[in-house]
């Protein structure tokens, strides 16, 4: 049986279990909004990632849906470590170490920016290498459409060193550019150590 990975939807912030319980109980007040907000961006996750599970380089979404009050998404398990802690362990890597491991990262991003898709929070810390060497981008929290109507409601988001400027403005157009600047800037930082 292949191991997998759970993500349960757990803001702790905004909702509590009693000891012993499955269901979560969310909090009064403005509290139950922003955790029912929370909970349909975590879906929307799952959903982009399960439309990704053809794609070389990206986690696959076995399975995602409601319960406890809450919801799920049962990923595909990856053994390993982010690159972030690859470089820390391995010093500096060749120019073509980093183009083997970014390869299928890249060829994949081109396809989901052909949807319209942008990941926004590519790193170092979010690129995962199992234990045969394969790269796999993780973490699709934060990814939006860039065109259309939801382009309107793209939030200010960034990783420090790894954003593109106009993650830092409310109102800067983001696109693919975006994820192209982060992982020019991920892969300056395998080459380089910073």
């Amino acid at each position: 049986m292949a191991k997998v990975a759970v993500k349960e939807y757990f803001p702790r912030e905004l909702a509590g279990r009693a000891k012993g319980a499955r269901e979560v109980s969310v909090y009064e007040g403005h509290y139950k909004q922003i955790f029912e907000y929370g909970l349909e961006k975590f879906l929307n996750e799952a959903r982009t990632l399960a439309s990704f599970n053809s794609m070389e380089g990206i986690i696959w979404v076995k399975d995602f849906f409601y319960e406890n009050s809450t919801a799920y998404i049962i990923m595909e398990y990856v053994e390993g470590i982010n690159l972030k802690e690859y470089v820390r362990q391995n010093g500096e890597l060749k120019p073509v170490k980093v183009l083997e491991i970014m390869r299928p990262i890249l060829l994949s991003l081109e396809k989901i920016h052909h949807l319209g898709l942008i990941h926004r929070d590519i790193s170092p810390e979010n690129i995962v290498l199992n234990e045969e060497g394969n790269a796999y981008l993780v973490d699709f929290g934060i990814t939006r459409p860039y065109t259309g109507e939801d382009f309107k409601t793209i939030t200010v988001f960034f990783k420090r060193g790894y954003a593109a400027e106009e993650q830092y403005r409310e109102q800067g157009e983001q696109g693919p550019w975006t994820d192209i600047y982060a992982r020019c800037a991920t892969m300056y930082d395998m080459l380089t150590g910073v």
